[in-house]
């Protein structure tokens, strides 16, 4: 198996979020039951983990992903950013119809912590250089090699 620095960054970059996403989760849960009600809260936590999971298996495909090939690594990231956008509006229109849930707080706890995820994942991103690893051992392009004659 091959190691990569885009999946050791997406190792580094689950765990960080995570650790975000748990904060972010006790923050609205306790602030939408204060102001809603328990079912307030617990919809804002469904809103919370469902981001947190649907961020995990995409950080995790990215992972497996760039063991495999560093080069489809940032095709998986563009397509699970895309893929999550499409389920996250899927899986909110149809928690819109479940009587108990506080739609309210779901949809503003997810906005939150979409935002914050992709900014956490932004900010850590931008600041990991291993990420733009590129590999000076590998073998030239004949496409660049200019001794060649033509």
């Amino acid at each position: 198996m091959n190691d990569s620095p885009i999946a050791d960054a997406a190792d580094d970059l689950l765990r960080g979020t995570l650790r975000v996403l748990a904060l972010v989760a006790i923050l609205v849960a306790v602030g939408a039951g204060v102001l809603a009600g328990s079912l307030a809260g617990l919809s804002a936590l469904i809103g919370v983990a469902f981001v947190a999971v649907l961020f995990g298996v995409s950080t995790a495909m990215l992972a497996w992903s760039a063991r495999r090939s560093a080069g489809s690594a940032l095709g998986m990231l563009a397509g699970a950013m895309v893929g999550r956008l499409i389920l996250y509006a899927a899986a909110l229109s149809a928690l819109a119809q479940v009587d108990w849930v506080h739609r309210t707080s779901l949809a503003l706890a997810t906005a939150v912590a979409v935002a914050l995820t992709l900014a956490y994942e932004l900010r850590t991103l931008s600041r990991m250089p291993r990420l733009f690893w590129i590999d000076a051992d590998a073998s030239q392009s004949a496409a660049l090699d200019t001794t060649r004659s033509r």
